[in-house]
């Protein structure tokens, strides 16, 4: 079995900024992030913004932030990958599922973001 250069060590909700009392009927998100490097690997810093379809300030906000180690790995194109397309799919599913289930336990109906692809994001 072939082990990956990448391991996640982290991930933790930082910040969470709900400013409704009820979920619009439609919504749009956007994701974006940031990346840190450190000693070990880097820390990405990714942030989900729920709006309102025809409104631009968000209602729901998630920031939060993952510590990755890079194992063994000295090729610059590929440590690039895993900052840009690998880091990001990692950590969007925990996002996707926070909001679902943040939103269900606010007593309202959940939120299920869409899925995305991160890999195109390398090219």
């Amino acid at each position: 079995m072939v082990q990956s250069g990448l391991k996640m060590l982290d991930f933790k909700v930082v910040e969470v900024n709900f400013r409704i009392s009820s979920i619009p009927s439609e919504i749009t998100s956007k994701s974006f992030f940031k990346i840190e490097d450190n000693d070990s690997g880097f820390l990405l810093m990714f942030t989900c913004q729920v709006n309102e379809k025809h409104n631009a300030n968000s209602f729901l906000e998630i920031k939060s932030q993952s510590d990755f180690q890079i194992l063994d790995v000295n090729d610059p194109d590929v440590i690039k990958n895993y900052k840009v397309s690998s880091a990001p799919a990692i950590v969007f599913p925990f996002i996707r599922a926070f909001v679902a289930n943040f939103t269900l336990q606010s007593m309202n109906r959940a939120i299920v973001l869409p899925t995305y692809n991160f890999f195109p994001l390398n090219k």
